[in-house]
This record gives C-alpha cells, sequence and structure tokens, in this order.
C-alpha cells in the first residue's frame, strides 16, 4: 500500500510541470494565461491592423485578466504594424515580440518595462 501511495504522489508531481496554459482570443487577439490573474499578449498573425493598442486588463468566461507581458515572437514579421502602445500594466516584452515588423515606427511604451528579450525589436 506504501508503494501504491509513493507511485501516485509521483505521478502527480510530475504531471504539474506538464500543464498547459490556457490561450483564449478577445477582439481578435489571443493571451495565454500565466496565473488565475494575468496573461501574456499572445497574438502573431491574428492582428492585421496597423495600429495596435494593447489593453491593460481583458475578460474571458466572465474573469478578468491583468495583461502583464507580451510573448516571444508575438508580433514578429507583421509587415502592416505601425505603431504599437503597450499597457503601464505590462513589465515584461518576450524575445524576438517585434523582430522584423519592418513597418513599425512608433511604439508608446511604460517605465513599468523592467525586461526586454532578445531581438524584441
Amino acid at each position: 500500500m506504501r508503494r501504491f501511495i509513493t507511485c501516485i504522489l509521483l505521478l502527480l508531481v510530475f504531471s504539474i510541470g506538464f500543464v498547459q496554459a490556457a490561450a483564449f482570443t478577445v477582439d481578435g487577439m489571443i493571451y495565454e494565461t500565466i496565473s488565475d490573474s494575468t496573461v501574456s499578449f499572445y497574438s502573431k498573425y491574428q492582428v492585421n491592423s496597423d495600429s495596435i493598442v494593447i489593453p491593460s486588463k481583458v475578460t474571458s468566461s466572465g474573469k478578468t485578466y491583468t495583461v502583464v507581458s507580451i510573448s516571444k515572437s508575438a508580433f514578429s514579421s507583421n509587415d502592416s504594424l505601425t505603431s504599437v502602445t503597450i499597457p503601464s500594466s505590462v513589465t515584461e516584452i518576450g524575445d524576438q515580440a517585434f523582430m522584423y515588423c519592418t513597418n513599425l515606427t512608433s511604439i508608446i511604451m511604460p517605465d513599468s518595462i523592467n525586461y526586454i528579450g532578445t531581438y524584441a525589436f
């Protein structure tokens, strides 16, 4: 019996690492949950606008989340993007987030950003 319980506990511990973050779409933009109350802006090809304003909060299924980061490669190679406004709730910009955005000429970025990933721009 003790061996069985040990096996179950080990299985439980190892399965925790495989829990996938949930993604959802709001107004054509994709977000990925980080925690119960925070999300990362995750959209890549869904955004077909030349000007994007990332909201500080989004609501999905009746739950409100704070947008705290821009995911890796979120906008990379988006040729239509010319301007982005990032809210003060965002503290991180992921690697290659805006890489190869050749027409991006305006970024409004708050002082709250404390990490900018490799090749983010």
